[in-house]
């Protein structure tokens, strides 16, 4: 994993406050990624429960709608998720 990123798309990640099978999919793609000594990215983040949800399941980094709208390439920055 050369990057050192994970990245979790927001099909996981939508919804995730209320679908045990979505939180089950982030923690274990959160595990794996801190054994790889790798920092998870969750995109896709609309829903402020959604939010809560990933920061109670550790994840890092974050970027969505509910935090800004998109920007041109080469402007983004991830967001903490704290």
């Amino acid at each position: 994993m050369p990057s050192g990123f994970l990245k979790i798309d927001r099909y996981f990640v939508h919804g995730c406050h209320a679908d045990p099978a979505r939180q089950a999919v982030i923690d274990g793609l959160c595990a794996t990624a801190g054994r790889l000594g790798a920092r998870v990215v969750a995109e896709g983040i609309e829903d402020p429960a959604d939010l809560d949800h990933l920061r109670s399941a550790g994840i890092q980094l974050v970027q969505g709608h509910l935090l800004g709208r998109p920007a041109p390439a080469g402007s983004w920055q991830h967001q903490p998720c704290t």
